[in-house]
């Protein structure tokens, strides 16, 4: 069952890399700029429930539009099978293990099979004590196992609330060889983290000028940056900032184009202290006011200043030509195993990283791979925490 669902895995993966360019460039805002992510991460500690259930907050449309929605998961299982005969006779059986992973949620379906087979062993008849039971384990049939899916309908995700997921866990024993008399005992633990990330644009007309506009913590302060291309003059720029994602204020004074001739890109950076807010989420965007008057706005970054339980991210460019960009909302330090993974799942490229305070990522494409759909992975090693994105490379 499990190299089956491999194959069919491997083979949807094909299918989405050869679906036309409108269905795989959804993720996208007005422009062409790539849409904004908001990452939610629900760690399951371990348990051995028959059922678990995962809960993200659903998306605020008041603050945009959604326009798509990715699912994550990454469990671990330990099993520990106990056998006995329940004949009157000694026996020899051979035992199929069968170890079912079922995740089910609005427009989400994994269901996956990890089996593993034990045997032939032999078994005194029932009550000839030794030897009449044995125990196969513990046995770690699935590590680390790592599904992503597309979410297909958003209708549920958005509004107040919660939306829940439900992992399952099922399976069973069954004898091969030997008879039907015995009993077993099966006992799974298992654990791991579920992963829902937004991606989603402002419903007010963007300011395409501005690019690579981040926002994360940095101590104690919220750290702004972003750069102004074809940069003129007479232009300012107002950061403003959110406690509900609807109603923004200025954040201080209005910052001038340091536009000079001939300098057609101008870098910007604001500092927001932390001691003005209490606690929670702060939404901050960019205003850009023209020397006529006319206003647009970059897309909203969250910061989250209470924890780094959210943490978002995003990937650019997107599509990528010869360097893909991975930005954090907050300063990361550790250490980070990142690949470039074609859709087979085979990786393409590796590298370790080290991050020291910072909240980017950079992959040179060295040998430049084919043109197609790849996803981007890059793992937290000190928090066993996986990122993962798609990025489709020209």
């Amino acid at each position: 069952m499990k190299k089956l669902y491999t194959v069919f895995f491997a083979m949807t993966l094909i299918i989405i890399a050869n679906l036309p360019t409108q269905a795989l460039a959804q993720c996208t805002c007005s422009g062409g700029l790539p849409a904004t992510a908001i990452t939610y991460y629900t760690p399951l500690d371990t348990t051995n429930a028959g059922s678990s259930t995962i809960s993200f907050p659903k998306f605020d449309p008041s603050i945009g539009t959604l326009s798509c929605a990715n699912f994550d998961d990454t469990i671990s299982g330990i099993t520990t099978t106990n056998v006995w005969n329940k004949a009157s006779t000694k026996t020899l059986y051979k035992f199929l293990l069968t170890v079912a992973n079922n995740i089910a949620g609005p427009g989400v379906s994994v269901d996956e099979d990890f089996t593993k087979i034990y045997g032939p062993d032999s078994l005194n008849a029932m009550g000839n004590s030794p030897g009449d039971s044995i125990v196969y384990g513990p046995d770690n049939l699935f590590n680390n196992v790592h599904d992503h899916t597309n979410v297909s309908n958003l209708a549920p995700y958005l509004g107040s609330g919660n939306v829940n997921y439900t992992y399952t866990l099922n399976g069973g024993l069954i004898s091969l060889v030997g008879s039907l008399n015995y009993g077993d005992q099966i006992i799974t633990n298992y654990w791991g983290g579920f992963r829902l990330t937004y991606y989603w644009c402002p419903s007010l007309p963007l300011a395409l000028n501005l690019t690579n506009f981040i926002a994360f913590k940095n101590g104690k302060n919220v750290q702004l940056q972003w750069q102004a291309v074809n940069e003129q003059s007479n232009i300012m720029y107002d950061v403003e900032y959110s406690k509900d994602g609807s109603t923004f204020q200025s954040a201080g004074n209005s910052l001038p184009s340091t536009y000079t001739d001939g300098d057609s890109t101008s870098s910007y950076q604001f500092l927001y202290p932390v001691s003005n807010v209490n606690a929670g989420k702060l939404y901050f965007r960019i205003k850009r006011v023209d020397a006529a008057g006319k206003s647009s706005y970059t897309a909203i970054k969250i910061v989250n200043i209470e924890s780094s339980s959210l943490i978002t991210y995003q990937v650019y460019p997107n599509p990528v030509v010869n360097t893909v960009v991975l930005e954090f909302s907050e300063a990361q330090t550790g250490n980070f195993a990142v690949s470039l993974v074609n859709a087979l799942g085979q990786p393409v490229q590796q590298k370790m990283v080290t991050l020291s305070g910072t909240n980017q990522i950079k992959l040179d494409l060295n040998n430049k791979p084919a043109a197609g759909l790849y996803y981007l992975h890059a793992k937290d090693q000190a928090h066993n925490i996986q990122y993962v994105t798609k990025v489709f490379i020209k």
